[in-house]
């Protein structure tokens, strides 16, 4: 059981955020039980204006590389790494399965 600091209540550990991993495997949990650390969050986000939020994005991306969103969208449409499809590339001689 733990207390949350933002609505005072006490609620079971599972309602809020494991924050680190101890060297020993013990677990610390953040002070805000997950429903507040939403509303927290929700809170900040909608107080930027449309120019940090494109900043913040546009930082994001960049840190990222394009590999990562190449792997993302491969992934996504078609189950497949970027690896995967570098080696089917291979296979076929960079050319079109199709074709």
């Amino acid at each position: 059981m733990k207390i949350c600091k933002g609505c005072n209540e006490t609620k079971e550990l599972t309602e809020f955020y494991v924050a680190k991993m101890r060297k020993d495997g013990s677990e610390l949990y953040k002070n805000f039980c997950k429903s507040c650390n939403n509303k927290k969050s929700q809170a900040r986000f909608h107080s930027k204006s449309k120019e940090e939020k494109y900043e913040h994005g546009k930082r994001n991306r960049e840190n990222l590389g394009a590999e990562y969103f190449q792997n993302y969208n491969l992934k996504k449409r078609y189950g497949i790494t970027l690896e995967d499809f570098e080696n089917q590339l291979d296979t076929q001689d960079n050319k079109c399965y199709i074709c």
